[in-house]
């Protein structure tokens, strides 16, 4: 959904397929957020059938100074 502070791309290589999504604290543009949690998940074809590996980091925003006064 369009403003709700969610972001998600997509990319395959090689038979790969990543999945990333960066998700603020809170609904909005990244730039208003205090912090955000990046999540990766990787898809492919192993000896045992489909496998996935998930990533997920939690960052803070080193810009972020507070709430908008405006």
């Amino acid at each position: 959904m369009t403003g709700d502070g969610i972001y998600t791309a997509a990319a395959e290589r090689e038979g790969m397929t990543e999945v990333w999504t960066i998700e603020g604290d809170r609904p909005g543009p990244i730039a208003s957020v205090g912090g955000v949690t990046i999540r990766s998940v990787v898809t492919y074809d192993g000896s045992h059938g489909q496998q996935e590996v998930r990533m997920e980091t939690i960052r803070a925003n080193p810009a972020f100074v507070g709430a908008s006064q405006f």
